[in-house]
């Protein structure tokens, strides 16, 4: 990645699918991405241990999460569910329906929209 003149070079796979042996490295993401607690905003719930708890918000993680959330609407259709069936592979689809905070960029960190007037 930091020097591509000596990368080993290769093809992407058909149908831009995503390799086997990187799914466990994905579940893993999605898993805590979906479970862990985040902090520092108002409330927000999430599933762990068979109940539902409630947390206050990362800014940062939900501003990401809230951008990831705006590419997929965007998608035509078709493209939702091939999305929605990829995540389910690794077990992320629960990323789609999180409900998190309103939060927009302020410089270098992200700020809930609530105190920023300017929005």
């Amino acid at each position: 990645m930091f020097n591509p003149a000596s990368a080993l070079g290769g093809n992407f796979l058909a149908d831009d699918r995503v390799p086997a042996t990187l799914m466990p490295a994905l579940r893993s993401i999605f898993d805590e991405m979906v479970r862990r607690a985040p902090r520092f905003l108002g409330p927000v719930s999430y599933p762990m241990a068979g109940a539902v708890h409630q947390r206050r918000a990362a800014t940062y993680p939900a501003w990401m999460a809230q951008r990831l959330r705006a590419a997929f609407d965007a998608m035509a259709p078709a493209e939702q569910g091939a999305v929605r069936g990829w995540l389910a592979e690794v077990g992320g689809e629960g990323v789609l329906a999180l409900e998190l905070p309103p939060v927009a960029r302020a410089g270098l960190a992200a700020a809930h929209i609530g105190n920023f007037p300017s929005l």
